[in-house]
């Protein structure tokens, strides 16, 4: 994949950088295979989003994972620089 390709599957999916929007938004407007491009992913991402259901997860129990192993990380990077 392309970084230019990369940009586009995130303009169809929403999560594009603001800062990136209007450089694809001109790329869309003179490239037709491009926004047939947006448009395989646009169609791909709702046929999985109907297909395939998020699973549940539990954001509390995942970001209290997350801080631990990064309170670990930064403990044991503070202890071996230690002299």
């Amino acid at each position: 994949m392309t970084d230019l390709e990369f940009q586009l599957a995130q303009y169809a999916d929403g999560t594009l950088p603001a800062g990136e929007i209007d450089f694809i938004e001109k790329v869309l407007a003179a490239d037709a295979e491009a926004r047939a491009l947006v448009e395989e992913y646009r169609r791909v991402d709702a046929l999985l989003r109907r297909e395939l259901p998020l699973p549940a997860v539990n954001w509390d129990r995942l970001a209290g994972h997350l801080s631990s192993a990064v309170a670990s990380t930064v403990a044991a990077e503070e202890h071996a620089a230690r002299p």
